[in-house]
This record gives structure tokens, sequence and C-alpha cells, in this order.
């Protein structure tokens, strides 16, 4: 909206007679009282931005503006409670607004700008979850959680290539391997290597580091050996 628009009504509507800190745990917002109208909190930096003070007169289309921004400030003070902790992702983070019967414009508009903010990064996120995940599962996997969690295809294929290595996907698949050993037994025929071979494919990993961890697993079996050497 054009700022020197909304000062050009003439139909006043009411004035500004007061402002205080809203209150609660952020000094990010303030409360804006009326001579009539009902008080509103909205940002600080909404207060600066439309050169807001005390005893300002205000139109109709100013007060939409500020009712605007105050449902934004309400909604962004919701996301950044359930931002505390965890690192979330932009799609869990706009689902729980929602849920939270926040109107979608606002929510929008709210993501936009904590995406523009830095503190909603799925990139970042993406790396984090594969670092943590890379020595558990194949990339495979990966991929499927961090696409379930609403993370962009190419976010996901990025954060993948530049974390995973084949080495550590081998060690991943060995170790897998190993406690899959344990829990069935040795492998005794070609019937035992296919089993291993299916069940580290549903861990995410692929046919090739499959087949070459259940070769290094036959020669662990064979005697003392470094695997994949």
């Amino acid at each position: 909206m054009n700022l020197s628009s909304i000062r050009s009504k003439e139909v006043i509507f009411d004035s500004i007679v007061g402002r205080e800190p809203a209150g609660g745990t952020s000094a990010r917002l303030v409360r804006v009282h009326f001579q009539q109208a009902a008080s509103l909190v909205i940002a600080v930096a909404d207060w600066v931005e439309l050169g807001l003070k005390l005893g300002m007169s205000v139109d109709f289309e100013l007060y939409a503006e500020l009712r605007m921004r105050a449902t934004d400030a309400e909604v962004e003070q919701k996301a950044l409670s359930y931002l505390t902790g965890r690192v979330k992702t932009a799609q869990h983070v706009q689902q729980y607004l929602l849920r939270r019967g926040c109107p979608e414009d606002a929510v929008e508009r709210v993501m936009q700008r904590l995406y523009d903010k830095g503190i909603v990064d799925d990139e970042a996120y993406a790396v984090m979850f594969v670092e943590a995940a890379r020595n558990k599962v194949g990339q495979r996997q990966i991929w499927m959680r961090l696409r379930q969690r609403g993370v962009a295809p190419e976010i996901a294929r990025t954060a993948i290539a530049k974390t995973i290595s084949e080495e550590s996907q081998l060690e991943a698949a060995l170790q897998c391997a190993l406690k899959y050993v344990r829990r069935r037994g040795e492998m005794k025929d070609r019937n035992d290597k296919l089993r291993l071979i299916s069940h580290l494919q549903q861990k995410g990993f692929t046919m090739d580091i499959a087949r070459k961890t259940v070769e290094a697993v036959e020669h662990m079996d064979e005697g003392p050996s470094t695997p994949f050497s």
C-alpha cells in the first residue's frame, strides 16, 4: 500500500491517544490506543515505518492497514513461539498456523517475512537432517523423509549431494547389515544374501551400495579383514 495515499484521506476516523508495551515476552510489539476504536497490537517496526505518533489523526484506510498489521503481528508471534526449540520446515510452520485458525493471507505474508529474515530456512534444515540421518539410513529414505516434511525436491537433492558420500553410505549400510545379521544369523546361501540386499534397499540404500555391503559382510565372515578394502 502507498503510505502517502494513506495520509491523503480527508475523512478523519479517529486519533492515536496512547502507546505502551504490549506486554508478554516480546519487546518488539506495542499496543496502540485510539480515542474511540479498539486498541491494536502492532510491531514497533510498523509504528516507525508508518510514521505514527501520539495525537496523530487516523482515517479509515490507515486504521484498516493497522488492523492488517496487527493480525500479521499476532500470527508472527504464534509462528515464533512454535519455532522455539527444534528446527522446523516452512511446511511445518505454515500447517501449524493454519490449524490454529490464522487467516491464509496473513500466514502467507508472515511466512514470506520469516523466510526473508532467515528464521525459516529449509536449506539449513535439510542439511541438518541429512547430517543426522546419513549414518542410519540410505539416501533414498532420507530423500523421502525430507519430501514428507515439505522440503522442495531441489533443496533435498542439493543437501544430499553436499552431505552424503559413497564412503559414508557404505559405512552406514555396513552397520545396518551387521545389525540385521546379528538378529537373523549368518548368511548361508544365495537367498540369505538376496534378503539382506532387499533389507538394505528398504532402508534407502541403492542397489550398488547394498551389493558392496553384502560382499563386505561375506569377507568379514571369512576372517579378519577391513570392510570395503
